[in-house]
């Protein structure tokens, strides 16, 4: 009697196993996501004047520092340029392997990071450095180029989005093969795998008509980049009984 119930039992036992269908799959989801935030490098560099002149006065030093604390005075609270180091040092050239001072080279860097509602800005801390680099003849500004990205932040938010999605759309597809297999399908599994990105595509601003204004720096219309593509990927198993 014994042995007929334990015999019973493993028959009941495997025959629960054996009805059990197991889905592995892969699942993927794609999202576009548009570059929101332009990035700057902004530089002040040692004109020719300054790059010819073999000696260089207190003066001449002080006007130069002069210029550079004005810019720093006028970024020192804005929020999307920070920086403001600079220095003035001797220019080499090498002729018949013996070292010649030709003059001096300087330069000045503010890194830049802000968003289509700060383009106004960013286009006035242009305007004010050139105005004050007109003024002082040993520099040069050139204009500098802008970029637009996404930032890490904004890869993170959506990542944690497309998981969600994945999961949603893992139990979508549950139902999907219970419908098929005329059995109660669930998750069984699910392991949320790497995701890519494309490369960026980055683009250099382009400048706007001039304006009616004389001795001032033309605005910069912000450059458009194309979104970029992020997929998630899981792997999930599935149980039907």
């Amino acid at each position: 009697m014994s042995k007929k119930f334990l015999l019973t039992a493993a028959f009941l036992s495997t025959s629960l196993f054996a009805s059990e269908m197991l889905i592995k799959q892969n699942l993927s989801i794609v999202a576009k996501i548009p570059s929101t935030t332009f990035l700057s490098t902004i530089q002040v560099l040692g004109s020719d004047k300054l790059q010819k002149q073999k000696s260089l006065s207190l003066e001449d030093k002080n006007a130069i520092i002069r210029t550079y604390n004005t810019l720093n005075d006028f970024v020192k609270n804005s929020a999307i340029c920070k920086g403001g180091s600079f220095s003035i040092t001797p220019l080499y050239e090498y002729k018949n392997g013996k070292k010649d001072q030709v003059g001096f080279e300087s330069s000045y860097h503010l890194d830049c990071k802000f968003k289509e509602e700060s383009k106004g800005d960013f286009n006035a801390i242009l305007d004010f450095i050139e105005r004050e680099t007109q003024k002082n003849s040993y520099l040069l500004f050139p204009i500098p180029r802008i970029n637009k990205n996404i930032t890490q932040d904004d890869l993170r938010e959506i990542e944690s989005k497309l998981n969600e999605d994945l999961i949603k759309k893992a139990n979508k597809r549950a139902k999907e093969y219970s419908k098929i297999t005329n059995k109660k399908c669930m998750i069984k599994e699910i392991n949320l795998g790497e995701d890519s990105t494309s490369a960026p595509i980055l683009h250099r601003a382009a400048l706007t008509s001039a304006k009616s204004v004389d001795n001032v720096l033309e605005d910069i219309t912000m450059p458009r980049a194309k979104d970029f593509e992020k997929t998630a990927h899981a792997k999930v198993i599935f149980s039907c009984k």
